[in-house]
């Protein structure tokens, strides 16, 4: 056997294997890129529906639209812009986008992303007791400050929600949401009686 044959078929089945490798990766990266958007789709219905199933106190709305706001680095990617539009209780859904609290203060349904973990405490106390709906998807945000709280399982999205904190919030939630979620105790209660 010539000895550059076996150099040039080993090179050959070395590209191959490596073309291949790339190939399940880069769709492996597409398919778990597929699983996120198609997450993130979900969450921005979610936050649409909610809009239904919350009572908001009289004169917190206004007549026309209701603001969806998401605070810091946006996670949703277009899948906000499905719901930016829709109308719901009467009002137009307008989604806005910003890293300051300040920029989203007209909001009725803050959504607070990951990368503002750092600042939770100052954000949710900037945003007081007003009625303002507040989601996230940080760990433990409805045991702490938060009235939902998004968590993924397995391939699945749930929520849980602080119903004490919607109280203080002045929100009120449908007993029909209520049901369909992980209703968690409010931990912020407990350590601001300490």
């Amino acid at each position: 056997m010539n000895l550059r044959y076996t150099i040039n078929g080993c090179l050959a089945l070395a590209v191959v294997l490596l073309t291949m490798n790339l190939s399940l990766t880069a769709l492996a990266q597409d398919e778990e890129a597929q699983v996120v958007n198609r997450e993130y789709h979900l969450k921005a219905a979610f936050l649409f529906h909610f809009t239904s199933f919350i009572g908001w106190p009289d004169g917190a709305l206004g007549d026309e639209f209701i603001e969806v706001g998401v605070l810091g680095q946006d996670p949703f990617g277009d899948a906000l812009d499905t719901i930016d539009g829709k109308v719901v209780q009467g009002r137009t859904i307008v989604v806005k986008r910003s890293r300051s609290t300040e920029e989203l203060s007209s909001c009725a349904v803050l959504f607070i992303a990951r990368s503002e973990q750092a600042q939770l405490q100052e954000i949710v106390s900037k945003v007081g007791h007003r009625p303002v709906l507040t989601v996230s998807e940080i760990k433990g945000f409805a045991h702490q400050w938060g009235v939902i709280n998004f968590e993924t399982v397995g391939n699945r999205v749930r929520f849980e929600i602080n119903n004490e904190a919607a109280k203080r919030s002045r929100l009120q939630i449908s007993s029909r949401l209520l049901k369909v979620s992980t209703i968690v105790d409010d931990l912020h209660q407990a350590t601001a009686r300490r």
